[in-house]
């Protein structure tokens, strides 16, 4: 995802959660909850191994042991 799609993309999830914000301002009665909402966006980085090095990325039977 380009640096652009994302600012676009989180523009777009601020919005949703203003709207959602805007709900939760409503008066609370017998016949309606609270909401929660949990958003995480961020850049995520993988590394490559390096040459000669076997072990696989996200292989959990070497970190389960």
């Amino acid at each position: 995802m380009t640096d652009q799609v994302a600012d676009e993309f989180s523009e777009r999830l601020k919005a949703v959660l203003e709207d959602f914000e805007n709900y939760e301002a409503d008066e609370v009665d017998e016949e309606t909850h609270s909401r929660a909402l949990t958003v995480a966006f961020y850049p995520c980085f993988y590394y490559e191994s390096q040459e000669g090095d076997e072990s696989q990325e996200g292989d959990e039977s070497q970190e389960n042991g």
